[in-house]
């Protein structure tokens, strides 16, 4: 997805249409000193209203959002990916991330969502079967979640007491969603996203081995290995690799740190094996990756 102008969307700045009854209601909650907070309820809403080809965004939130498709098809765009919907999807938008999403030009789209933050809520969503690499869940049982965003959604207050019914609701939503997500013939799928999170928690550390990923989810090394390539379409040791090349090209641009600092601080064993490393799967050495990514924001700012 191409870079945008896109400011961070707050929450207040929208409206509910009652002209519609209830095929668009939005609802907005502030809650003062929610920071600090394990989970807190930001806004939420339905979408029944059919719009072909209707697109959402370019936006970026401050806060967690999951929609939940109930009927008909769309898009979501996400970091240069997209996503094909349908019912029974459940998509996540995480904070700072700039995201748009459009409904389908034949079969639109209808939706209930939740926006949510706190200081429990990676946890929850991991348990729940989303990751940086899993955007997108399915969920079967559209009766039973519809019910409980239906509750949600009709809390149309934000008093303390409201807050704390909002928040019964979600642990609800996410109490349904983890045990789905731990059925047992969901077993590797469970056991690909818990090692994609413990992954993405400990690449940084230089001694990370595949052995110990293997070991902190309770499988052996072959066994990770055929559920990475059936899922992950890569080895584990590739996906580590790729973790820590993330954050370099990121520390590379956004960051005056030196190419050996950066080296150390990614995971790499020295700068000689992170410059090797890096041309091998970018194609250019780092210091050309630098001068290049800071000559783009150059041109774009300039």
């Amino acid at each position: 997805m191409k870079k945008t102008n896109a400011k961070l969307t707050s929450i207040t700045n929208r409206k509910d249409f009652p002209e519609r009854e209830r095929l668009l209601i939005y609802n907005a909650y502030i809650l003062n000193g929610a920071l600090s907070r394990p989970l807190y309820v930001c806004q939420s809403g339905i979408k029944k209203w059919r719009c072909p080809g209707w697109l959402s965004g370019p936006a970026i939130y401050d806060h967690y959002i999951i929609h939940y498709i109930i009927d008909g098809k769309g898009t979501y765009y996400c970091e240069d990916r997209q996503y094909k919907l349908r019912a029974g999807d459940l998509f996540l938008i995480r904070p700072y991330t700039e995201v748009k999403y459009r409904a389908d030009t034949q079969d639109p789209y209808q939706y209930y969502w939740v926006g949510f933050s706190g200081t429990e809520c990676l946890e929850l969503l991991m348990r729940s079967g989303f990751s940086a690499d899993n955007l997108v869940i399915h969920f079967d049982e559209m009766e039973k979640l519809i019910s409980l965003l239906s509750c949600i959604a009709d809390v149309r207050s934000d008093t303390p007491a409201d807050q704390y019914c909002l928040v019964g609701y979600l642990y609800q939503v996410f109490s349904m969603l983890i045990r789905y997500e731990e059925r047992p013939d969901r077993g590797s799928s469970k056991y690909y996203y818990d090692a994609v999170a413990y992954i993405r928690q400990n690449a940084l550390r230089p001694e990370l081995t595949v052995a110990e990923v293997a070991d902190h989810i309770g499988i052996d090394r072959s066994h990770l290995y055929r559920i990475f390539q059936e899922t992950g379409n890569n080895s584990v040791k590739d996906f580590i690799t790729n973790v820590r090349l993330e954050k370099a090209k990121l520390m590379l641009v956004k960051s005056e740190q030196t190419i050996e600092f950066i080296s150390y601080f990614t995971g790499f064993s020295n700068a000689s094996h992170f410059a090797q490393v890096f041309r091998k799967h970018v194609g250019i050495s780092p210091f050309q990756y630098r001068q290049k990514e800071k000559q783009k924001i150059w041109n774009k700012n300039g």
